[in-house]
């Protein structure tokens, strides 16, 4: 898997629509192809946080971190302070990004639409390793 595939833990929090529009951004920024996963939506949301996940179809070398990440990291942050600023939710923003295996590599909040950010990196991270829950999806399609 040589893409990005882009998913909102909770679809009735973030749409589609939003997350093509993130999306559009990221793609200016890299070199890869963001593609949307429908996550389903199962019961209530346990977080107070809008959460968007990431998954990178490649390995991630220092190279790959300066020139993918980084960038991703730096779109979300400026996406979810206009998202906050037109009033579409004044919840925090998370995003958690993943490798091709499912490692945790990057995960921050956008706290307000000041672009107050927290760095969660390391909270949950063996957690989240030990039950695989940052396994990639199957599936995907272009936006």
């Amino acid at each position: 898997m040589d893409k990005i595939i882009i998913s909102s833990q909770n679809p009735n929090d973030v749409s589609k629509e939003e997350l093509a529009e993130l999306a559009s951004e990221i793609e200016k920024h890299i070199r890869y192809k963001v593609e949307y996963h429908k996550k389903e939506s199962v019961g209530y949301g346990v977080t107070w946080y809008e959460v968007v996940l990431i998954w990178l179809g490649i390995e991630v070398s220092k190279t790959v971190y300066k020139e993918v990440v980084e960038p991703i990291v730096k779109d979300f942050i400026v996406w979810a302070k206009n998202r906050m600023r037109r009033n579409l939710s004044r919840r925090p923003n998370s995003l958690t990004i993943y490798d091709s295996k499912g490692k945790k590599i990057k995960s921050i909040s956008v706290l307000n639409q000041d672009g107050e950010v927290k760095d969660n990196t390391e909270d949950n991270k063996e957690i989240v390793e030990k039950y695989n829950l940052g396994k990639p999806p199957t599936e995907s399609e272009p936006f």
